[in-house]
């Protein structure tokens, strides 16, 4: 068991050490586009060394818990991408393995960071509530915000954020729904938006 915690030890540091090297990168970036694309991948390569970071510390090498990652990785996300953001959380312990916390882990960082970029209120503030519940089937993590909504097309738009989020919903076999947080509010007033990923999960042995 100490030998691989002391490899997820390694692994998280070579993850934080290409991080770094990517942050670096960025700096020598004038063009907007490329130096925002540079730290989405430093994002997106965090939110990896995470669950490494978890499983070193954990007595379990087999299966983290989401619900604590998910609380881990926002409040790092917030720091970095939207300090004056407000984030709640209603999560609960939802053990999943360890082959499916970094498909997870990506797509909990790529709806949270598009929910800090595009999830404003009109007066400009930002307010996210992170869920993560318990199904049947697996669980489920949802990623609302009160901003003025998805557009009809939004989650077919071919961003490599979104791209990413289809492709890593296909490999876990998952379902994504996006509907209004608020769809009784009447035109004018921002709706909100509601993003949930159910994952099917193996049962645990």
């Amino acid at each position: 068991m100490t030998l691989v915690q002391e490899v997820h030890h390694r692994v998280k540091n070579n993850l934080q050490i290409i991080s770094s090297l990517v942050s670096l990168q960025s700096d020598g970036v004038s063009d907007p586009a490329i130096k925002a694309a540079l730290l989405d991948t430093v994002q997106r390569i965090q939110s990896m060394a995470l669950v490494h970071q978890q499983l070193y510390s954990s007595d379990n090498l087999a299966r983290i818990d989401f619900g604590e990652y998910a609380r881990a990785l926002c409040h790092t996300l917030r720091g970095s991408v939207a300090p004056q953001a407000s984030v709640g959380f209603d999560t609960e312990p939802v053990e999943i393995p360890v082959e499916r916390a970094a498909p997870c882990g990506l797509i909990l960082n790529e709806l949270v960071t598009n929910a800090f970029k595009h999830g404003l209120s009109r007066d400009g503030s930002c307010t996210l509530m992170v869920r993560v519940r318990a199904t049947p089937e697996g669980f489920a993590l949802s990623v609302e915000d009160e901003g003025p909504g998805h557009a009809p097309d939004a989650v077919r738009s071919g961003s490599m954020g979104q791209t990413l989020v289809a492709a890593l919903v296909r490999q876990l076999r998952a379902t994504r729904t996006v509907t209004p947080l608020h769809p009784e509010r009447a035109a004018g007033q921002d709706p909100g938006s509601r993003v949930q990923i159910v994952v099917p999960l193996p049962a645990a042995k």
